[in-house]
């Protein structure tokens, strides 16, 4: 037990030294390393900082300040704190305010710590041995995508989190039986969803599982199920009500329909032709205002609506290849050690000035690797990538491959291992993040199911202790 406790002591403290490292290493300005290459972090802030100067959720930053739709609630209140505390005279985005920053990237790193704790925790309450659970407590801290996301401005922390705080309840659901259990289920699955959509159809998945773990009474266990699902709609609804008043359409967020105007449909269509990205993001857009007529980008509901019918026809026409391209995406993944992408920003490269190379490579990689032709995909990840890092970053790099390599080859193993067998139930919440990420291909959209490989992967890599053979009274240790 002793020796447990320590392990988990040293996991976070590396977690925390590894995090200020990335901090303190003077290789880029920390707004560079807080917000760069991620596109949404921008966002997030302004977000925030109009939820604080101006009372609205806006991404406008004049007037008539349009309510947004594509974005979710919970993670730019989590950034409003910050931005509040360290609220400036003028309402500028508070990125360029390097207390907010230094104070959001303290809150962040206090949430990546957590995530560790609660690795370990949900390890426990599943029943693995102390030393195993805080075995996995240290692979969480020693992950580098977990890292390098830890000290960015994006959903993926405070997600992970949420993620693990929910499977903690269904666990004691599970033990207990207890409806006050699925009540919270619920309410965490509303969560979740707020602050990432692309967790909606994720209560329906433990809904079946609370369903099935509730025993043979299947009034009481259709009862239950409900009972998770009416939490979550509690949760959701005023936010929905919310986009109904001020956009006509009673939605959850237009980023559905923008995910399959710009990722789904133009991957495939550019799969198809062999463009880019972009240029088959162009196509469809010309396609729907010649059906449809002018588009009004003001009117965000019906934009983006009228521009995902339009994605969705490319993939009804093409439906075995873009079946392909999404596989190709989610597999990329979860395979991706690290973004190389992520990684130059944090090198010091200037991104935004640099246009020579392909800014989709991992999504031109998806389509190559859809078509069938690898060795063009590893050459273009060669000559975009990897040619334009540091020897510093390679040597990240490389560290990120053996882990990642090591992580997934005992998550496999474990799945053939008895001792495993209360734990299989993970694989639905790392199944459903791994394949609803679709086409994008990127290492930032596996950061929620990592605590759950590395759960896994422990429970490999720690060998079973010796003990007496067990009496019909005792249960026999599980590491």
């Amino acid at each position: 037990m002793k020796s447990a406790s320590r392990l988990l002591a040293a996991a976070l403290l590396v977690g925390l030294a590894l995090r200020l490292a990335l901090l303190l290493i003077p290789t880029a300005p920390l707004a560079t390393k807080a917000t760069e290459p991620t596109g949404d972090s921008p966002d997030y802030v302004w977000l925030a900082t109009n939820l604080v100067h101006r009372h609205i959720f806006s991404l406008d930053s004049t007037p008539p300040f349009r309510p947004d739709l594509l974005r979710t609630p919970v993670y730019p209140l989590f950034l409003a704190l910050p931005a509040l505390m360290t609220r400036p005279s003028s309402p500028l985005p508070s990125v360029h305010h390097s207390s907010f920053i230094v104070l959001a990237l303290i809150l962040q790193v206090l949430l990546s710590l957590a995530a560790i704790w609660l690795t370990r925790r949900l390890g426990l309450e599943l029943g693995l041995a102390p030393r195993t659970a805080a075995l996995a407590a240290l692979l969480v801290a020693l992950s580098p995508n977990l890292v390098f996301y830890s000290i960015k401005l994006t959903t993926e922390t405070l997600f992970v989190c949420i993620l693990l705080v929910t499977l903690l309840l269904v666990n004691r659901f599970g033990i207990f039986h207890r409806w006050q259990d699925v009540v919270a289920v619920g309410a965490g699955c509303g969560l979740l969803i707020l602050t990432r959509p692309i967790a909606v159809f994720f209560p329906l998945l433990l809904a079946l599982h609370v369903f099935c773990k509730t025993g043979r009474n299947w009034q009481l266990a259709i009862r239950n199920s409900l009972i998770l699902l009416a939490s979550a709609a509690v949760v959701l609804a005023p936010w929905v009500i919310r986009n109904g008043r001020v956009s006509g359409r009673y939605i959850l967020s237009t980023a559905f329909d923008y995910n399959i105007s710009e990722y789904s449909g133009a991957q495939t269509l550019a799969a198809a032709r062999m463009i880019p990205v972009d240029e088959a993001r162009d196509s469809l857009a010309a396609e729907a205002e010649s059906r449809y007529g002018p588009l009004d980008e003001n009117d965000r509901a019906r934009y983006w609506a009228v521009r995902a019918r339009v994605g969705r026809q490319e993939l009804l026409a093409r439906p075995l290849l873009a079946a392909k391209v999404h596989a190709a995406g989610s597999a990329g993944g979860l395979l991706m050690p690290l973004s190389v992408r992520a990684l130059r920003a944090f090198s010091g490269a200037d991104l935004r000035a640099d246009t020579t190379g392909d800014p989709h490579v991992a999504q031109r990689t998806v389509q190559l690797v859809a078509r069938g032709r690898i060795g063009q995909a590893i050459a273009l990840i060669r000559t975009e990538r990897l040619a334009r890092l540091s020897a510093p970053a390679l040597a990240i790099l490389g560290y990120a491959i053996l882990f990642h390599a090591t992580l997934l080859v005992a998550f496999l193993f474990s799945l053939f291992l008895k001792r495993s067998r209360r734990l299989l139930w993970l694989l639905l919440p790392i199944l459903y993040y791994v394949l609803s990420t679709g086409p994008v291909g990127e290492a930032r959209f596996r950061v929620p199911v990592e605590p759950l490989l590395c759960l896994l992967a422990a429970l490999a890599l720690t060998r079973v202790p010796r003990s007496t053979p067990p009496t019909p009274h005792s249960p026999s240790p599980v590491p």
